[in-house]
């Protein structure tokens, strides 16, 4: 009974939220503000009501999304819509500078934000390399919204958003594999994961 009850009132949250994005949506048009900063500010609004606000706010604060649904369904979705609006061509004009930055770019910022949180917390280095991966792949959908209100160029589009669709591979391999690195306590550190460079 009350696995029904969380199902129904999770359906009505993310109904509830789909209505606050699409007004968010309306009002940004109207006063030609960024879509996306806005829906920021008005989350970080709903959180607050749900934590010191009235009852019937307190929907939003009891209700989890579960990291699978995060997983399978939000994040296929936004590679989906990423994929499916990228000009082929203009992707494949340019594969290579798109492949450096998910790729080597990635690793390279895994290991970047790795070595500082090693540094500034008291998380060993193999913790400190899986939060980096998992922080590396970011996704532009904010980044891709200004441009389009911008009109950068059509280049720098496709290379942002082309990176987006590439790194997500990249950072779940990284991630898996540090996941076994962590688990099997096997010792890393920055001089053995960066040889000589460091």
């Amino acid at each position: 009974m009350d696995h029904g009850s969380n199902v129904i009132d999770l359906v009505v949250l993310v109904v509830v939220l789909l209505f606050v994005a699409g007004a968010v949506r309306a009002f940004t048009k109207w006063v030609t503000l960024p879509f996306t900063v806005v829906l920021v500010v008005v989350g970080f609004g709903l959180r607050q009501l749900a934590e010191w606000g009235p009852d019937i706010f307190r929907l939003f604060a009891e209700n989890e999304v579960s990291p699978d649904v995060i997983l399978f369904v939000f994040l296929p979705t936004l590679i989906f819509e990423s994929a499916y609006n990228l000009d082929p061509r203009q992707l494949q004009k340019n594969l290579l500078p798109v492949l450096t930055l998910a790729v080597p770019g990635l690793v390279l910022s895994t290991g970047i934000i790795g070595t500082i949180v090693w540094a500034a917390t008291p998380f060993s280095f193999p913790e400190a390399l899986l939060l980096g991966s998992i922080l590396s792949a970011t996704d532009p959908v904010a980044v891709i919204a200004l441009f389009r209100n911008l009109g950068v160029p059509m280049r720098l589009n496709i290379l942002v958003e082309g990176e987006s669709l590439f790194n997500d591979a990249t950072a779940i391999v990284a991630s898996r594999i540090l996941v076994g690195v962590v688990a099997g306590g096997y010792v890393l550190t920055p001089e053995t994961a960066f040889g000589s460079a460091v």
